[in-house]
């Protein structure tokens, strides 16, 4: 109960929690070094999908009660036998309007400013075209909302629930997961937003991530992003700007890599969020920025108002640049961990969940606004 009330003070009353959190990081700054080597208070002992379930409900498709009946694919009032169809017979600011059903076949989106919705639980599975993903976007400006994606896989080991190539996306209410990537874009997508989704045991091998976006800006707000595989990043971003708010990104006991990548710097922003690297992750970072080089002449990093644990066995860095880098802000965030750190007194650490008033791993705190159920 307690622990629930401080936290939930962290995310709703943020001024105040300042003030407080000034005041005890002054006490913190004045006591001996409490900071013994961590490993993880409680080493992994459920297994994965047990951890995950015991901090999040399945997710659950939205509530339809409209005319789309079941497998009935329809683009304004013509109905379609496929999604291939349906989507070939797409033109520029068109709803295509999918009934709940399992889909096998993949499809490609090739006119402007189309939406896609599912109605009721539609699920796209083992589906994948011209060797890249179940869902290959080449217009411009395409929405996907209420949309469950699984088991793709590709020759190429890369395989994507959605490969965008053109420019402009919105993902919103969707799951990811199981499949060798969540979202594969090329250099120039332009604005990718994310809300209300959920990504889940995704990567393959350190070469495909839950989500990878190869340029342009990055938006991501209210989501989930969990247990990333196979040494891949739950998040890697080569956005001018990545901004990610109400958001939780965490690896569990799952074999990831780091949290986030955001390869060539940028402006990356972190607020009101969870930060969990968990004890079976194979890179000590948890945020690694600009290692492949710097690309953008803005470059600026701010974490604030979020809950940091750093619970890897081994060696375990918040927060590794390529240097010379820009200076970390660090605001009003609760961090769990042994990782060296120096920053301002607002934000409260501390070596272990029990000295924070938290409960045993796996569990994480809810995130306000939290929603990728």
């Amino acid at each position: 109960m307690a622990h629930a009330l401080v936290l939930g003070a962290w995310f709703s009353y943020p001024e105040q929690a300042n003030k407080a959190l000034r005041l005890a990081g002054d006490a913190w700054e004045k006591m001996p070094s409490l900071k013994p080597a961590m490993n993880v208070e409680a080493a992994a002992k459920l297994p994965l999908h047990e951890e995950i379930s015991s901090n999040f409900a399945p997710w659950a498709p939205l509530a339809y009660d409209g005319d789309v009946l079941p497998t009935e694919i329809r683009v304004g009032d013509r109905v379609y036998a496929s999604l291939k169809d349906a989507a070939k017979a797409l033109k520029d600011n068109d709803l295509m309007e999918i009934g709940a059903g399992v889909y096998r076949t993949g499809f490609a989106v090739k006119a402007n400013n189309v939406t896609i919705l599912g109605r009721g639980h539609v699920v796209i599975e083992k589906a994948a075209i011209q060797g890249k993903a179940a869902m290959v976007i080449q217009g411009n400006n395409t929405t996907l909302h209420n949309i469950e994606c699984r088991f793709i896989t590709v020759r190429d080991k890369n395989g994507a629930c959605v490969r965008l190539s053109g420019s402009g996306l919105v993902l919103e209410h969707v799951y990811f997961h199981d499949s060798q990537q969540g979202v594969l874009t090329g250099g120039s997508p332009g604005t990718v937003r994310i809300y209300s989704s959920r990504f889940e045991r995704l990567g393959n091998r350190g070469r495909a991530h839950g989500i990878y976006i190869g340029g342009g800006k990055l938006i991501i707000d209210r989501s989930l992003f969990l247990a990333a595989k196979s040494e891949g990043h739950e998040i890697k971003s080569r956005s001018a700007s990545t901004r990610i708010s109400n958001t939780v990104i965490a690896s569990f006991s799952s074999r990831n890599s780091r949290l986030l990548d955001i390869s060539n710097g940028g402006v990356l922003s972190i607020k009101r969020s969870v930060l969990a690297q968990g004890p079976g992750s194979a890179n000590g970072d948890m945020i690694g920025y600009g290692l492949e080089g710097y690309k953008y002449k803005s470059n600026a990093v701010t974490l604030q108002d979020n809950v940091i644990l750093l619970e890897r066995n081994g060696r375990d860095v918040l927060y590794h640049a390529k240097q010379p880098s820009p200076a970390l802000i660090m605001t009003a965030n609760l961090i769990i961990g042994s990782d060296a750190y120096t920053g301002s007194n607002s934000n409260l650490l501390f070596d272990t969940r029990a000295q924070a008033g938290l409960p045993a791993y796996p569990f994480l705190p809810e995130v306000s606004g939290q929603d990728g159920s």
